[in-house]
C-alpha cells in the first residue's frame, strides 16, 4: 500500500504541476535572456574580448593554463568552456552571447534543484522564479564573462555539497570535493566559498563523527583539484593578486588605450605560453598597420558566424530580428561623436559581426 502511495506521489496531478511550472519558468527565463540577441550581437566589451582571445590562444595552442595574468589576471575555466564552444558552433558575437545565456539557463536548473534539495519542492520553484527575473541575473547572463559562469558551478557545488550530507555515500562525497575544487578555477571571490564549504565539512564533522570519513573524501578530493592552481598562486603572487587588489579601486580613466584612434581595436598578442607580446587588432580593417597586419589573420577575432550558429541565433533571437534596439544604436552614436583618443568601455561590432570601433 505505501509503495503504491509512493508511486501515486510521484507521477500524480501535483508532479505534473510541478514539472509544468518549472518549464514555464525555464522557458521565460530563457527569452529573457535571448530576446536582446539581435541587438547585443554586435557589441563587445573588451573584457568579453580578452575572454574569446584566450580561448582562441587555447584552440591554436591546446594547453592546460590554471591561470591567466593578461587584463589584470582572471582564472581559466571560462575560456576553456568558451574554446570548446567556438570549436562546435563558431566564434560570431551573437554565438558566444548564445552561449551565455545558455549558461544562464542552467543556473537556473542547478539553483532549483539546490534549493529542492534543502528544502522541498516549492522552496525550489520559488528559487526558479526569482532568479528567473532576477535582473541583476538577467543582465550577466547575457555578458560573456566568467562570473556567469562561475554563478554556474558554485550552484552545482552547493548542490553536489547537500546531497552528500543529506545522502551520504562515498562517491556523492568525492564529487562534492571536486565540485567545491573547481570553484578555484572560477573567480577569484568564489574562492570565499570554497574555504565556506570545507570549513562547514569541519564543523560537520566535528559535530556529527559519521560524516567524518565523508568529509575526510571531499577534503582530500578538493585538495587534488585545487592544487595546480595552490602552486601557480604561489609561485606567482604578484599575477595572482592583482585582480583581487585593483578591482575595488579600478578608475576607468586610467585604463589604456582601447582604441587606437585610428577605427580598430587594440587588444594583445599571445606568445603561444599565456603571455603578451604587444598590441594586435581584432579584425581587419583598412587601416591596420603593417607590423600588425601579420598577427591579424592568426588571431582573426570572431570569424564569421557558422551557418548552424546563424540558425541557432536566428531560432531564439529572431523575435527581435532586424531591430538593433535603443543601447547598440545610442553606443555607436555615441562612439562615432568621441575625440579619437578617449577610451570607452565598450567595443561595437560592424555588420558581419567582427570588432570594430
Amino acid at each position: 500500500m505505501n509503495t503504491s502511495s509512493v508511486s501515486r506521489s510521484r507521477s500524480g496531478p501535483g508532479t505534473f504541476l510541478v514539472l509544468g511550472l518549472g518549464v514555464c519558468l525555464l522557458a521565460l527565463g530563457w527569452w529573457l535572456r535571448t530576446a536582446h540577441l539581435d541587438s547585443m550581437s554586435r557589441l563587445l566589451h573588451h573584457d568579453e574580448a580578452w575572454y574569446a582571445l584566450n580561448a582562441v590562444d587555447l584552440i591554436e595552442h591546446p594547453r592546460f593554463v590554471t591561470f591567466f595574468p593578461e587584463n589584470y589576471g582572471r582564472e581559466s575555466s571560462w575560456m576553456y568552456v568558451l574554446a570548446g564552444w567556438m570549436l562546435t558552433i563558431g566564434r560570431g558575437i551573437g554565438e558566444l552571447r548564445l552561449l551565455a545565456a545558455l549558461v544562464g539557463v542552467l543556473t537556473l536548473a542547478a539553483t532549483y534543484r539546490l534549493a529542492r534539495e534543502l528544502f522541498g519542492v516549492w522552496a525550489g520553484l520559488g528559487a526558479l522564479a526569482a532568479l528567473t527575473v532576477l535582473f541583476w541575473h538577467v543582465m550577466i547572463s547575457s555578458h560573456v564573462v566568467r562570473l556567469n559562469f562561475a554563478l554556474l558551478l558554485v550552484a552545482l557545488a552547493g548542490l553536489a555539497w547537500a546531497r552528500a550530507v543529506r545522502r551520504g555515500g562515498t562517491w556523492r562525497w568525492v564529487r562534492a570535493g571536486a565540485a567545491a575544487g573547481l570553484l578555484a578555477y572560477s573567480y577569484f571571490a568564489a574562492w570565499g566559498l570554497l574555504a565556506f564549504l570545507l570549513g562547514g565539512g569541519l564543523v560537520l564533522a566535528v559535530a556529527r563523527p559519521s560524516l567524518r570519513r565523508g568529509v575526510a573524501l571531499a577534503w582530500l578530493a578538493a585538495a587534488l583539484v585545487v592544487t595546480p592552481q595552490a602552486y601557480y598562486a604561489l609561485t606567482h603572487a604578484g599575477l595572482f593578486t592583482t585582480r583581487s587588489a585593483t578591482v575595488a579601486r579600478f578608475d576607468i580613466g586610467t585604463r589604456p588605450h582601447w582604441f587606437d584612434g585610428r577605427g580598430a581595436v587594440s587588444a594583445v598578442r599571445f606568445d603561444g605560453q599565456g603571455g603578451a607580446q604587444g598590441a594586435v587588432r581584432l579584425t581587419h580593417t583598412p587601416t591596420v598597420d603593417a607590423d600588425l597586419a601579420a598577427t591579424t589573420p592568426r588571431f582573426g577575432g570572431f570569424r564569421q558566424p557558422s551557418s548552424w550558429g546563424r540558425s541557432l541565433a536566428g531560432l531564439f533571437g529572431g523575435h527581435l530580428s532586424g531591430i538593433r534596439g535603443g543601447l547598440a544604436g545610442a553606443l555607436e552614436a555615441h562612439v562615432s561623436a568621441r575625440r579619437p583618443r578617449e577610451d570607452v568601455a565598450l567595443l561595437v561590432g560592424d555588420g558581419d559581426d567582427r570588432v570594430v570601433e
